[in-house]
């Protein structure tokens, strides 16, 4: 993982909060909070960096820890010791042994701009959560608990409901 010519390289120590947009190929060993837009370019996540962003970039290489959504036109690979938690939406995806990964992969959504509240948010919190379903769609009994008010009397808390239970009774 050498920084070629014509890449900026931010080291270890350094740590950024806010947005951070370029036109040249980028390597990140330090931390970073925020958005990254490298549109044409590349970024390397390096071993040592710590990433909590919402990335949009050409490819995108991870070798450190990133939490957060990655939109890449190009290639995403996941290298050996990352950890990467967060949805991918990219041409091309490779994820080597070792790596961690924890999310969701899109390539059909790859060549989508970042949400306008991400882009005006500095501090990305990482990946978009999922819209909560309705209580409707559960099993009755689990809807009855689901329907059940929290902190209520005991003597409610204790009553059995129909179907939902530690143990099978036989």
């Amino acid at each position: 993982m050498n920084a070629t010519e014509g890449t900026t390289v931010i080291g270890k120590s350094v740590k950024i909060l806010g947005d951070l947009s370029g036109s040249e190929d980028l390597l990140l060993d330090g931390e970073l909070q925020g958005t990254i837009q490298l549109p044409g370019t590349r970024l390397t996540i390096g071993a040592s960096a710590r990433c909590r962003a919402s990335i949009l970039a050409h490819d995108v290489i991870v070798y450190g820890k990133l939490e957060g959504d990655i939109r890449a036109k190009g290639r995403v690979e996941l290298r050996n010791a990352c950890m990467v938690q967060g949805s991918i939406f990219a041409g091309s995806f490779s994820m080597e042994d070792g790596a961690a990964f924890r999310g969701n992969i899109d390539p059909s959504r790859s060549e989508e701009p970042l949400p306008a509240s991400v882009e005006a948010t500095p501090a990305a919190t990482g990946p978009t959560p999922l819209p909560l379903r309705p209580v409707s769609h559960l099993p009755a009994a689990l809807a009855a608990v689901a329907a059940r008010p929290v902190g209520g009397s005991p003597e409610a808390s204790e009553e059995p409901i129909a179907g939902v239970g530690l143990f099978s009774e036989k």
